[in-house]
């Protein structure tokens, strides 16, 4: 049976032991390839082939994939929060190594040096939280922060993609975690 198959495979970047620790972050590839062929490649390049246990897997990957989005309109800080909370949910929150992978992949194609984030100084605790009420996890390689004058936080674009702080006065594209769909109701 030497037909090939287009298969979508997900691959894992690190190696965990645990069940949690397998969550991500997933790289879809699109090659038309086997079976053997996908998981030979994701043993070679990455750990394996992705591991969906349950629907609450399944579920959580599509979230990841699907729930960003980059809008290329220039806007401040304030601006931005405001139009992702209209038209979408909020400005991102960047909470797990997923989220991360997701939104500097849609951040390469900003229009802007950098994009905003849902990230913000607090002068009076003095510390970076989300606008999702959750605080920062700092991973120091992706922090470029010398000083606060900021107060809100952004991911470079291009390079090595570093979140930054900036005025947010400035105008940059930003992304918005969409909206979960609201549950049809039937008579």
């Amino acid at each position: 049976m030497g037909q090939k198959r287009m298969f979508a495979f997900l691959l894992l970047s690190g190696l965990c032991t645990l069940h949690s620790c397998l969550r991500g972050p997933y790289h879809i590839v699109h090659n038309r390839t086997t079976w053997d062929q996908a998981q030979s490649y994701c043993r070679e390049f990455y750990t394996d082939l992705a591991i969906i246990y349950d629907q609450a897997d399944l579920t959580q990957l599509e979230k990841d994939i699907h729930n960003l989005v980059l809008v290329k309109e220039n806007k401040t800080w304030d601006e931005a929060l405001d139009y992702c909370r209209r038209n979408h949910s909020d400005l991102v929150s960047v909470s797990r190594e997923t989220d991360e992978h997701w939104v500097k992949r849609r951040a390469r194609n900003a229009s802007t040096d950098y994009v905003w984030l849902g990230l913000r100084f607090s002068c009076a605790l003095h510390h970076w939280h989300w606008v999702s009420g959750e605080g920062l996890c700092q991973r120091k390689s992706l922090w470029h922060l010398h000083d606060v004058s900021g107060h809100t936080g952004a991911v470079e674009s291009a390079g090595e993609q570093r979140w930054v702080n900036q005025s947010k006065t400035e105008k940059f594209n930003f992304i918005c975690e969409k909206k979960e769909r609201e549950p049809e109701v039937t008579p």
